[in-house]
């Protein structure tokens, strides 16, 4: 919903009165139409989202522990263990 009013901002603000938005009235709002996805479709993306940001914070995890390696070998090579 915040992403369809955001892309609708530049046809409220034509709308309102004054010279700058800072507050939509009920009026702009009653006659702004949002097209919504059925409710299984918004879920199902919602879904892969989740999914998404499961693998992203796998993936920091796994740059982490990557970097902490890392450190470790620079470390080890700095004094001569390697």
């Amino acid at each position: 919903m915040q992403v369809a009013l955001q892309l609708r901002l530049g046809e409220m603000k034509k709308l309102s009165l004054g010279t700058q938005t800072k507050y939509l009235t009920l009026g702009i709002l009653k006659n702004l139409t949002i097209c919504l996805p059925p409710p299984s479709l918004q879920k199902q993306f919602g879904q892969r989202v989740w999914e998404v940001r499961q693998i992203e914070l796998r993936q920091a995890a796994s740059r982490r522990q990557l970097d902490d390696l890392f450190q470790a070998m620079l470390h080890r090579a700095f004094n001569g263990e390697l």
